[in-house]
């Protein structure tokens, strides 16, 4: 399964300079397409292709998580706006 974001995405929304700076770093990404596939149904077949919101939702959740800060609003906005995204047909 491809993940939501692709390594470099998540790299640099971390600002890392390589996934070998993290230890955890396979399964931070995992861990965020479980919570947004949780809160939405939305699963990832191709990060080249996945949906815009999809990844600004997974990027908020990537940073929260490895920072351990609490998520801001705007992730449950773009959880918001990938659920009715997925209602409407627009994602699959």
């Amino acid at each position: 399964m491809a993940h939501i974001l692709t390594d470099d995405e998540a790299i640099g929304a971390l600002r890392m300079t390589a996934k070998t700076d993290s230890p955890t770093f396979e399964m931070d990404l995992s861990g965020v397409d479980d919570d947004i596939k949780s809160a939405t149904g939305y699963k990832c077949e191709d990060s080249e292709k996945a949906d815009a919101t999809a990844k600004a939702a997974a990027k908020i959740l990537l940073i929260c998580t490895v920072a351990g800060i609490p998520l801001p609003e705007s992730y449950g906005y773009k959880i918001g706006q990938l659920d009715a995204k997925i209602k409407n047909g627009e994602v699959t």
